[in-house]
C-alpha cells in the first residue's frame, strides 16, 4: 500500500501544479464552483440528464468541512483530504474535454493517452 500511497500524493500534486498554473479563476479550482473540476458536468443517459460532476462537488464539500468549513480551509489541506478514487475519477472519460485536454494532459509526458492511463 505505501507504493500507491506515494502515487496517489505524486497525482494529486501533479495536477494541482498544472491546474494551479493554468487555471484562471479567481479562487483555487478547489474552491471555486466555477471550476471545471467542480460546475455541472451534464450528460444524458438512458434518457436521463445526470450530472457527472455531482460526487466531485460533495466529496470536496465534505473535505472542506473537515477542513474547518469554507472561510477557513486551506487549498493544501483540502487536497490532502480528497482520495486517490478523486483524483482517479478527474481523468476519466467524461471529464477528457473539461479536464484533461486543457488541464491535467500536462501532468504526463506529451502524447499521454487518456484512455490508457485510465484503463
Amino acid at each position: 500500500m505505501r507504493d500507491v500511497a506515494h502515487v496517489e500524493v505524486a497525482l494529486r500534486n501533479a495536477y494541482d501544479r498544472v491546474m494551479n498554473k493554468h487555471w484562471r479563476g479567481q479562487a483555487h479550482c478547489l474552491l471555486e464552483d466555477a471550476s471545471p473540476v467542480l460546475a455541472p458536468l451534464w450528460r444524458t443517459r438512458r434518457g436521463r440528464r445526470i450530472d457527472l460532476n455531482a460526487r466531485n462537488r460533495t466529496t470536496v464539500s465534505d473535505a472542506i468541512r473537515r477542513c474547518g468549513g469554507v472561510s477557513s480551509a486551506k487549498p493544501g489541506e483540502v487536497i490532502a483530504e480528497l482520495s486517490f478514487g478523486f483524483w482517479r475519477h478527474c481523468t476519466d472519460a467524461a471529464h477528457e474535454k473539461a479536464l484533461w485536454v486543457p488541464y491535467l494532459h500536462r501532468a504526463w509526458p506529451k502524447k499521454t493517452s487518456r484512455a490508457a492511463l485510465e484503463r
